[in-house]
């Protein structure tokens, strides 16, 4: 059973919305759940392969959207992780990790930017990025560490009930 055109064409539409993607993923893994050694298999996995780097691609669009354009940085660090998270496999995973790292920079949490910055430096030793981590990374481990809560006051202690005037006996009649 070949993959449907259907599906070849909700990849390609990808661009302006992922719930296409999304099902396409569904159907090719649908397929090869119930014909895994069929001629097409192999076809199934690479079109689920290149779905998945165009859901992640969209996410990352997203978020670097926010980031330069509208400079909500906090919606940006939402999109990167979800990348992190789901799509461990982007190709593009050193400039997330980077592009992460800006992020918590520049809202005041450099010292979580640090792991990120390591990971990219360890793991991709051939990125453009390593120079501006290295620079980020010197910055957020120079930055001071973000101010803790005042602590809160300590609950006050109940005062205790007004007394209750004790009822007189009634005279008896």
């Amino acid at each position: 059973m070949p993959p449907s055109s259907r599906s070849r064409r909700r990849i390609s539409a990808a661009g302006t919305g992922q719930t296409d993607t999304r099902e396409a993923v569904a159907e090719y893994q649908r397929m090869l759940d119930l014909y895994p050694d069929s001629a097409f298999a192999e076809q199934a996995r690479t079109r689920i392969v290149e779905a998945r780097q165009s859901l992640a691609r969209s996410e990352f669009l997203a978020g670097y959207f926010y980031q330069r354009t509208r400079e909500l940085c906090r919606a940006s660090i939402a999109r990167y992780q979800v990348i992190l998270k789901d799509y461990p496999d982007y190709r593009e995973l050193d400039e997330v990790l980077f592009r992460l790292a800006e992020c918590l920079q520049s809202t005041g949490r450099g010292p979580e930017a640090l792991p990120h910055l390591a990971r990219l430096l360890e793991e991709y030793p051939k990125s453009s990025f390593l120079s501006p981590a290295r620079e980020l990374m010197a910055a957020a481990a120079a930055a001071p560490p973000p101010p803790s809560p005042a602590p809160s006051p300590a609950p006050a202690a109940p005062s205790p009930a007004p007394e209750k005037p004790e009822a007189s006996p009634s005279p008896a009649a």
